[in-house]
């Protein structure tokens, strides 16, 4: 049966959504809108990205459809992490004492979620997916604002991982390096198997790069670049 999804991208500098429409193996993208965002300071964001949301919603297809959105690397955190067993419950149960001496924040403030990137007899390989409770809550506020229910929030980093594995087709698995350059914050991937093996955020996007005051690119991009060799080391 075929099935509609709308993904929609809240950025800094824009608002932006696709539909696509057809089955799981074979979608077809029926629809793409761009809102920009006039922000000239933190506090103008909200109430312009509320605006462009709605904006947005009226060219929606009517009927029903699944509504997928994404945090922003930056509002997250993730950490790999590895156990002598494979029982994915018993792992829940674990993960949350092992990741906490990471966290930038109270354990007790923070949702998690488990990836799972390789399970064996008696080992197990994750990353562990963690995001501010209010930072949820401030995104689904927003949302509920321009009268739109999620039905599945992820993380872009996870977003970007699983369509390259669609693309590049099931059988290649060769190790991608994506990097994703936002307006305000980049992100550097890494992809195998078509599973996200590690996402480092950088705080340094376009807007920086096309501001710095230089006639020559490489200068220009220089602390981008600087970033990017150092997670790679």
């Amino acid at each position: 049966m075929a099935r509609r999804i709308i993904g929609l991208d809240i950025g800094y500098d824009s608002v932006t959504a696709v539909c696509l429409k057809g089955k799981p193996a074979n979608f077809q993208l029926a629809g793409r809108w761009r809102e920009p965002l006039a922000v000239d300071s933190d506090d103008a964001w909200a109430e312009k990205a509320l605006s462009a949301l709605r904006k947005i919603r009226k060219k929606f297809p009517k009927g029903n459809y699944t509504l997928v959105t994404a945090l922003n690397r930056s509002e997250t955190m993730l950490q790999n992490l590895s156990f002598p067993f494979s029982d994915f419950q018993k792992i829940r149960q674990v993960a949350r004492f092992d990741v906490e001496p990471y966290l930038p924040f109270p354990i007790e403030q923070v949702l998690l979620d488990i990836y799972v990137l390789a399970a064996r007899d008696n080992s197990a390989e994750v990353m562990v997916v963690g995001a501010p409770v209010q930072t949820i809550e401030d995104r689904l506020a927003l949302l509920e604002s321009a009268n739109l229910k999620p039905d599945v929030i992820t993380l872009d980093a996870l977003g970007l991982a699983a369509a390259s594995y669609r693309l590049r087709g099931r059988k290649d698995n060769r190790t991608l390096i994506i990097l994703d350059i936002g307006a305000r914050h980049s992100v550097l991937n890494i992809v195998a198997g078509g599973k996200l093996h590690y996402s480092r955020g950088i705080d340094s996007g376009e807007t920086e790069i096309l501001e710095k005051p230089c006639s020559d690119d490489r200068e220009r991009c220089l602390p981008l670049l600087k970033e990017i060799n150092f997670s790679l080391r």
